[in-house]
């Protein structure tokens, strides 16, 4: 499991270099175990922006709903919170994926190319487990 997540993160991490140094910089898998130490859960990090850029959303082309975030600032090379709210502008909602911000989807189609090896790895270890695929992308 730490190898198919590591093996992912890397292929993300190269499908989204050419468009965001930074989301590929932040990108890292996590592995979530149980109290005997198994892994069941595994999820991938990365920047905010990142979704944006699978989206195609950004300033002045927003989704459908919006979203509301906290500004964070730097102290001596910390990043903090800093109680202030910011949401999504009412004039960009439902323009995401229009003018010259197209969608790159490059989340959900690395993820699908190798979910089925997950299914592998999880069969190998136990033949009774159940792989929820519900939360594995980002589209819906």
């Amino acid at each position: 499991m730490e190898r198919w997540a590591d093996d992912v993160a890397r292929m993300l991490r190269l499908k989204i270099q050419g468009r965001s140094h930074t989301v590929a910089a932040g990108l890292h898998a996590n592995l979530y175990t149980d109290r005997y130490g198994l892994i069941h859960r595994v999820g991938f990090s990365f920047p905010r922006h990142g979704i944006y850029i699978h989206k195609g959303a950004g300033r002045g082309q927003g989704g459908w709903i919006g979203s509301k975030w906290e500004k964070l600032k730097e102290v001596n090379g910390v990043t903090v919170g800093t109680g202030i709210m910011r949401h999504t502008d009412p004039a960009s909602l439902g323009k995401q994926g229009t003018g010259n911000r197209q969608a790159y989807p490059w989340f959900d189609t690395t993820i699908r190319a190798h979910i089925h090896r997950l299914e592998e790895i999880a069969l190998n270890y136990f033949d009774t487990m159940i792989i929820d695929a519900t939360r594995i992308y980002v589209d819906r």
